[in-house]
């Protein structure tokens, strides 16, 4: 055996034994556990400065989105947002993987949109930091129970967004 070989046998040998590949005839198949130890990896990447913003996709909310953006950027991070992005293919797997290889996510609640919603509960799935953010003036009527008692970046007008969002990155997320 020539010497790449022998390399490549002691690779196979090494994924195999520690569950991250199948081997058989002609293929070799990535376990459910290599795909978390690359999610892992990608995740906590330190120079991973993209972060998800979850947010409805509304003209009314394109102020409202600036000033995130611009808070992102303060903090020295790219505001990832779905409605933005140049992609083939379907919209979910798409966004799964942009949730999936970001720093964090944003989570804008005042509208009460179901989908910002699941994008906040996927990424929290996925072990990434949330931050919630939500106007002031309308916590009576948001967010939803089953976020109501994370501590809420609350602002009253969307000009206190980017100083506010952040101070929080920076305390929370680095």
């Amino acid at each position: 055996k020539t010497e790449r070989s022998l390399q490549a046998d002691y690779i196979c040998e090494f994924l195999e034994k520690h569950g991250f590949c199948n081997f058989g005839g002609d293929f070799i198949q990535l376990t459910p556990k290599a795909l978390d130890r690359v999610y892992e990896l990608q995740k906590n990447n330190a120079d991973n400065d993209r972060a998800f913003v979850a947010i409805q996709f509304d003209v009314r909310t394109q102020d409202l989105r600036e000033r995130i953006r611009e808070g992102l950027q303060m903090a020295g991070y790219q505001a990832i947002i779905m409605d933005e992005k140049h992609y083939n293919g379907q919209i979910v797997p798409e966004m799964l993987h942009q949730i999936n290889t970001c720093n964090f996510v944003v989570a804008e609640l005042t509208s009460k949109n179901q989908n910002v919603y699941f994008e906040a509960g996927y990424a929290t799935g996925q072990n990434k930091e949330v931050i919630y953010l939500c106007n002031g003036e309308k916590l009576d009527t948001s967010p939803q129970f089953d976020v109501a008692q994370y501590n809420l970046l609350t602002y009253e007008t969307i000009d206190e967004i980017p100083q506010k969002l952040k101070a929080r990155i920076e305390a929370t997320i680095g």
